[in-house]
């Protein structure tokens, strides 16, 4: 999945001037002040923060501000594998918080090889989705070999699927004449295959997604940290944050270089 086309055709909003990125900064401001008043949170002081799946930062951003305002030394890496999200980020966050984050262009599955002694690891912006099951485990992975401590911001996506009537057809999306179209679900693999076309452009994007339980995704979290808890940010679409405590270590990254035979079979 070409993710600088994806997100390009999808018109999301990664200008610092436009109104929609100033309403998610505002939005991650709320969902910080409760991340930040979970005990887990409260009891760290130097805090190595990484920001993982970045985009342009908004999310590690406005965590390290929050951070800040309650008196904690805060360092920002920022990680993604679009360059020029991660451009932007460098230039408008030292304007907003007065610190100049690290910027790191790599994989997910192997951000593990970039930098390590993290505090604390973020995803945020709702990432999970482009994360397949066996791709999720190699992240998880990953992670648990740089941080103490993980928090992911999900959605109960498996609830929400549900709720949708006609997505295996054709549903609107971001932006004028855009509509995504069902091409299929690949069962081994745990991901729908989807197209986005621009009906005025005729642009489109091949892209996959896999809509994650919280109680799957927290599972799998706790085979690589020792303890989980869920924050609630919306009750009805049971949005929040998941967090992982204190990595287990028993997996070791590189043994899940490999694809299983399931995976290999179809690749």
């Amino acid at each position: 999945m070409d993710l600088d086309s994806l997100y390009k055709l999808f018109e999301w909003p990664e200008d610092p001037g436009e109104r929609t990125f100033i309403r998610r900064i505002n939005l991650a401001r709320d969902h910080m002040d409760v991340l930040t008043s979970h005990p887990w949170i409260e009891e760290l002081e130097e805090i190595r923060l990484l920001d993982l799946c970045s985009g342009t930062g908004i999310g590690g951003a406005v965590l390290a501000e929050k951070l800040i305002e309650r008196g904690k030394e805060v360092e920002l890496t920022l990680a993604d594998l679009r360059e020029d999200a991660l451009r932007k980020a460098g230039e408008w966050i030292p304007e907003r918080i007065g610190i100049k984050p690290k910027l790191l262009k790599c994989r997910a599955e192997e951000v593990h090889r970039f930098v390590g002694d993290q505090d604390l690891c973020l995803i945020y912006g709702l990432s999970i989705p482009h994360f397949n099951p066996w791709n999720c485990a190699r992240m998880l992975a990953s992670v648990s070999f740089t941080s103490n401590m993980l928090a992911i911001e999900v959605l109960d996506y498996c609830d929400w699927n549900l709720r949708i009537t006609g997505y295996r057809y054709l549903l609107p999306e971001r932006g004028e004449g855009k509509v995504t179209l069902h091409q299929g679900y690949d069962h081994l693999r745990g991901v729908y295959r989807r197209k986005l076309i621009s009906l005025l452009t005729g642009e489109s994007v091949d892209m996959e997604i896999s809509f994650w339980s919280l109680s799957s995704l927290a599972a799998l979290m706790w085979m690589f940290y020792h303890d989980v808890d869920f924050v609630e940010l919306e009750r009805i679409s049971h949005r929040g944050f998941l967090i992982g405590k204190n990595p287990r270590k028993g997996i070791i990254p590189d043994d899940l270089k490999e694809n299983p035979l399931i995976v290999r079979r179809i690749t």
